[in-house]
C-alpha cells in the first residue's frame, strides 16, 4: 500500500487526516477505485506534513482548527476550501487550489498527463511534474511520494524540509529529475536511489547530508547531471565511469578522502564540468583526466594534493578554468603550455598557495584568453 497501518497511529497523524479529508471531507469525491485516488492521497500527506511543521509550538488556534479533521463538521471547510487559510496554516508562498475541490493536477506546482488531444490540467490524471521550488515548505518529506508511479520531475529545491530522504522514492521508477538542494536534509544519501534507471538529473546539494556516496547511485547509466556539493559526505569518491552521459559532476565542498580516481578519466568526451574542490583529497591528479577532451571547468582547489601539474592535462584542449589553489602542488609550471592547444583556451587559471617552483614560462603569452592568472604564494 501507500502508506502502512501504523502511519495511521492514533488517528493525529498527517496519513490519518489525510485519509479523512479524501474520504469525506474532500467535494470532489474520487471513487475509491480511481488509480489516481492515491496521489491525490499522498498531495494531502504532504501537505498535513507541511501545516503541522509550520505550527508555533503551543498554537491552539488554526492548529487546532486544522486537527478537528477527524472529528469532521464544517470546520474543513473553512480550513482547507480557503485559500487564505491554506497559505496560513502552511506558510507556503504559492497554494492555489492546493486541498480544494479542483482536480489535483490543477493545484500549484502540480503537472499531469495530457490525454489525446485534452489536456488534463483540472483532472486527476496521472502527476508527471510536482515542481514547488522555494515555496516556504518545512517537515519531511512524505515516503508516500513513492507511490507517485507516473512522476517524472520532482523540484523541492530551495525549502526547509528536513529529516532524512526517504528511501521510498526509489520506487518512484519514471523519475527523470530529482531537485532537492538547499534544504536541511539529513542521513545518508538512500542506496534505493540507484534503483531510478532513468535518472538523469540528481540535485542533493546544500542539504547536511553524511555518510558516502552509495555506489548503486554510480551506476545510473543514463545520468547527465549529478549535484551533491555542500554536504558533510565522507569517504572515497567512488567509480563514476558507468556513467557515460554525465555533463556535469559536483562533488565539492565535503568531506571526501583519498585520491582521485583514475577511472574519473574514462567519462569521455561528454563530461564539461568536474568539481572536487574543498574537500580532504590527497595523493596526485591522475594524468588520465587529460583524457576528458570537452571539459571546460575543473575545480580541486583547497585539498591536500602534491604533486606535479600532469602533461597529459594538454588532452583538455577546450578547458576554460582551472581551479587548483590551496594545494600542495609541486614541480615546475610546464614549459609546453601555451603551445599546440596546451590551455590554449584557459580563461582562469588559479595555481596560487601551492608549492610550485621554477620560472614562470614565457610562453604563457600564447594564451590570448587568459583573463585571471593567479600564482602567487608560491616558490617561483
Amino acid at each position: 500500500g501507500v502508506s502502512s497501518s501504523r502511519d495511521f497511529g492514533n488517528g493525529s497523524t498527517a496519513q490519518s487526516r489525510a485519509l479523512y479529508w479524501i474520504s469525506e471531507a474532500d467535494e470532489l469525491q474520487i471513487p475509491p477505485d480511481d488509480p489516481h485516488m492515491a496521489e491525490r492521497y499522498t498531495l494531502a500527506v504532504f501537505y498535513f506534513i507541511a501545516a503541522d511543521s509550520n505550527l508555533a509550538p503551543g498554537d491552539s488556534g488554526d492548529g487546532e482548527r486544522l486537527r478537528r479533521l477527524q472529528d469532521g463538521g464544517n470546520e474543513a471547510d473553512v480550513v482547507l476550501h480557503d485559500s487564505d487559510s491554506v497559505q496560513e496554516l502552511t506558510g507556503w508562498r504559492q497554494v492555489s487550489n492546493w486541498m480544494s475541490e479542483k482536480g489535483h493536477c490543477s493545484w500549484h506546482g502540480v503537472e499531469c498527463h495530457i490525454n489525446g488531444a485534452f489536456a488534463t490540467h483540472y483532472g486527476t490524471n496521472g502527476i508527471t511534474v510536482l515542481n514547488m521550488t522555494n515555496n516556504r515548505i518545512e517537515g519531511m518529506l512524505p515516503k508516500e511520494f513513492g507511490a507517485l508511479k507516473d512522476l517524472r520531475v520532482l523540484d523541492l529545491s530551495q525549502n526547509k524540509l528536513k529529516g532524512s530522504i526517504p528511501s521510498a522514492l526509489g520506487k518512484a521508477m519514471e523519475l527523470v529529475a530529482l531537485h532537492l538542494g538547499g534544504n536541511v536534509f539529513t542521513g545518508t544519501i538512500p542506496s534505493e536511489i540507484g534503483q531510478l534507471s532513468k535518472c538523469t538529473h540528481l540535485y542533493l546539494d546544500e542539504n547536511e547530508l553524511e555518510g558516502s556516496i552509495p555506489s548503486e547511485v554510480t551506476k545510473l547509466s543514463n545520468m547527465q547531471m549529478i549535484g551533491l556539493h555542500v554536504n558533510a559526505l565522507t569517504g572515497e569518491i567512488p567509480d563514476f565511469s558507468a556513467m557515460q552521459e554525465l555533463r556535469a559532476l559536483y562533488l565539492d565542498s565535503n568531506h571526501l578522502s583519498s585520491t582521485i580516481p583514475s577511472t574519473l578519466g574514462a567519462l569521455g568526451s561528454n563530461l564539461l564540468d568536474l568539481r572536487l574542490g574543498s574537500n580532504d583529497i590527497t595523493g596526485s591528479l591522475p594524468s588520465e583526466l587529460g583524457n576528458l577532451s570537452s571539459l571546460r571547468s575543473l575545480h580541486v582547489e583547497e585539498n591536500d594534493l602534491s604533486g606535479s601539474l600532469p602533461l597529459e592535462f594538454a588532452g583538455m584542449d577546450v578547458l576554460n578554468e582551472l581551479h587548483a589553489y590551496g594545494n600542495k602542488i609541486s614541480g615546475i609550471i610546464p614549459i609546453q603550455i601555451g603551445f599546440l592547444g596546451f590551455f590554449s583556451e584557459l580563461k582562469v587559471l588559479y595555481l596560487d598557495g601551492n608549492e610550485i617552483t621554477g620560472t614562470i614560462p614565457p610562453s604563457v603569452s600564447n594564451m590570448k584568453n587568459l583573463v585571471d592568472l593567479y600564482l602567487h604564494h608560491n616558490k617561483l
